[in-house]
């Protein structure tokens, strides 16, 4: 009797599992319902051809009259699709799982949605012709080996709203030139950036409170470091920065932070330690700034005509000067690389962020 009940239990339990994990396919890609009420959604789960070369994400998808909103790229949506070449992302998907797309070496462009709010532990592992990626505003956080391995990727723009980035994410992303870091990312994992050796500049913001072990360990080109913390990150480990590059990279910090760097152990290993421009931020000044990061433009406002407007990287170089003509100023900056530049207007001066 005991053993019907069981078995009758287990029946039970399969019943309502498939109506749960209802499960149809539309042209070639299959989904699963994650809600069969108001409002209705689905994930992706996978491809019927894995053979494509290209695949466009719906926003909404339609099966036997209920239309569903394509919220989720699963855990191993795509694995193993070594012939995917393009992605893009609609503007519902608000998820990429784990291992989403991993080992499809020959993905060159992924599109991201704006939606996205997480990007899954080896998402990207070994997507080894990726090139760029641009990780939008609404992106919370990067899961551990995200980007592992993808030594084609030459940039990374890292929205405002990442608040960490896991273990490995970009380890061994060996052609990664410059990073730019938001402002609200506030650790960054083991090995993050382990051996990317062709990274020469990184930028982090001001809320950054902790970097990993080997974050940047043999990151042997890196010249240009800056960190706008006010108090040094704790560094978890004592190989944070190994690889001897330290000697020949400068580490550009905020002026009233330059004792804490100098005195603090791993950080004080920087060249020219002190060797921010000294023509920092003015305090309470009125300038206001936008849109900051900046992309291709930044508009300086509060100014009055006349005034003599400069914009200088943090090495001290000019690279724009004029007068203003109005109360306001278009600055072009499509041709500044990543990172952190310092406008004087007059006799007040104020920073600005390009990331692209």
């Amino acid at each position: 009797m005991k053993t019907k009940l069981l078995f009758s239990i287990a029946l039970l339990f399969c019943f309502v599992k498939s109506l749960i994990a209802q499960t149809f396919t539309v042209g070639n890609i299959n989904y699963e319902v994650t809600s069969s009420i108001t409002p209705f959604t689905v994930k992706i789960t996978g491809l019927v051809n894995t053979a494509v070369n290209s695949v466009t994400i719906p926003l909404t998808v339609t099966n036997n009259s209920t239309t569903y909103n394509v919220t989720a790229i699963g855990d191993y949506a795509f694995y193993d699709c070594t012939n995917l070449t393009s992605v893009s992302i609609s503007d519902s998907v608000t998820s990429i799982g784990n291992y989403a797309f991993y080992n499809c070496n020959k993905l060159t462009s992924v599109s991201i949605g704006n939606s996205v709010t997480s990007i899954g532990s080896s998402a990207f592992y070994g997507c080894t012709s990726l090139t760029s990626v641009s990780i939008g505003n609404s992106v919370t956080s990067i899961g551990s080996a995200a980007f592992y391995n993808c030594n084609k990727l030459t940039s990374v723009s890292i929205g405002n709203s990442v608040t960490s980035i896991g273990s490995s994410a970009f380890y061994g992303c060996t052609s990664l030139t410059s990073v730019s870091i938001g402002n609200s990312v506030t650790s960054i994992g083991n090995e993050a950036f382990y051996n990317c050796i062709n990274l020469t500049s990184v930028t982090f913001g001001n809320s950054v409170t902790s970097l990993g072990q080997g974050a940047f360990a043999n990151c042997y080109n890196l010249t240009s470091f800056t960190c706008l913390a006010t108090t040094p990150p704790l560094l978890l480990g004592t190989e944070t920065f190994a690889g001897g590059w330290q000697s020949n990279c400068n580490l550009y910090v905020p002026e009233s932070a330059l004792s804490a760097y100098r005195n603090a152990a791993q950080w004080n290993g920087f060249k020219n330690l002190n060797t921010y421009l000294s023509t920092t931020e003015t305090k309470n000044n009125l300038l206001k700034v936008y849109p900051n990061p900046a992309k291709d433009h930044v508009v300086i406002s509060n100014i009055s005509k006349g005034e003599n407007i400069s914009v200088y990287d943090l090495s001290g170089k000019m690279l724009f000067q004029t007068k203003s003509s109005g109360n306001s100023l278009n600055i072009n900056t499509s041709t500044y690389k990543n990172g952190l530049y310092l406008v004087k207007v007059g006799e007040n001066t104020t920073k600005i962020i390009v990331s692209k």
